[in-house]
């Protein structure tokens, strides 16, 4: 069985589109939302499971500064 699509999620805002992409069966491996409520959105979302628990960046600048990003197959 192949191995499951990896997302990154630029953008993220509360999460929307993540719930969708997880629908396709694949897993986000990072968020990138600078807006502090929306945040707070997406970590709530991750403690309940309603999608993939991974880092949140605050600025699409900083993704690869100082963190190694696992393997992307989709960004979106």
């Amino acid at each position: 069985m192949p191995e499951p699509l990896r997302y990154l999620s630029l953008c993220s805002g509360v999460g929307g589109l993540d719930l969708a992409m997880q629908s396709l069966g694949g897993r986000t491996v990072a968020y990138c939302e600078q807006d502090p409520y929306a945040q707070g959105v997406l970590l709530s979302r991750m403690r309940s499971g309603d999608i993939d628990k991974a880092p949140i960046w605050d600025d699409v600048r900083t993704l690869q500064k100082g963190r190694h990003l696992p393997r992307i197959d989709i960004i979106f």
